[in-house]
């Protein structure tokens, strides 16, 4: 396999196989995707409760 050649942009960079993922899947939520929707609450519910925990310090206000 061949190395990818470097930009002589230092600006852009290699996409972040990650967030393409979960931009598409946002994507596939606004098209109306049950199982899409589904998908991107099992991935953010936790860290989005632990956050909200965090910041509101509070369990049952998160």
């Amino acid at each position: 396999m061949k190395p990818r050649p470097q930009t002589a942009d230092p600006q852009v960079q290699e996409s972040d196989p990650i967030k393409l993922e979960r931009e598409l899947l946002a994507l596939r939520c606004q098209r109306g995707e049950r199982a899409a929707w589904e998908q991107l609450v099992a991935t953010f519910e936790r860290p989005l409760y632990y956050y909200c925990r965090r910041m509101l310090r509070s369990e049952e206000e998160a």
